[in-house]
């Protein structure tokens, strides 16, 4: 090799490492190093499980009386590392979708949306479902599939 094929080697190689080792490298950057990725869910009333999102299947329902309210109900979700708990930080937020809101509706307070807890009102006799959804920076990070709410007199 001539001297110039070794430093045309050795810039080709330093250049390498250096994009590849530079962690400041936003094109290298993982910001999911500390992102809470969650697969699943449990709807708890009073530390009780009423209804689970677990490897794409529902269990369970929510069950309320038509004008009646449940009682404080509390989500708890599952990470992709089995981990059970809720992500934190303000660039999460908690949302949800209710097919027929004529049958049901959530009642929340501020404080209850940062604790992913939420009331259920049961407006007239029937069955609706809902979804509950993980936003993540203004975008769904996360949406369980539908979980019956099932009113009854």
């Amino acid at each position: 090799m001539t001297h110039l094929q070794y430093f045309n080697s050795f810039i080709l190689l330093f250049a390498f490492l250096f994009v590849t080792a530079c962690e400041d490298n936003p094109a290298s950057h993982n910001d999911h190093d500390h992102h809470f990725q969650a697969i699943g869910l449990h709807i708890m009333n009073s530390g009780d499980t009423i209804a689970s999102y677990i490897g794409g299947n529902v269990l369970g329902s929510i069950n309320v009386n038509v004008e009646d309210m449940t009682p404080l109900l509390s989500v708890k979700f599952i990470a992709e590392d089995g981990e059970i708990g809720i992500p934190e930080g303000e660039e999460y937020g908690f949302d949800w979708e209710i097919d027929n809101s004529d049958i049901a509706e959530v009642h929340t307070h501020d404080d209850e949306l940062d604790e992913y807890r939420f009331h259920v009102r049961g407006l007239r006799v029937g069955e609706t479902k809902i979804k509950l959804i993980i936003n993540h920076n203004n975008h769904k990070d996360f949406e369980s599939k539908a979980i019956p709410i099932i009113v009854t007199e």
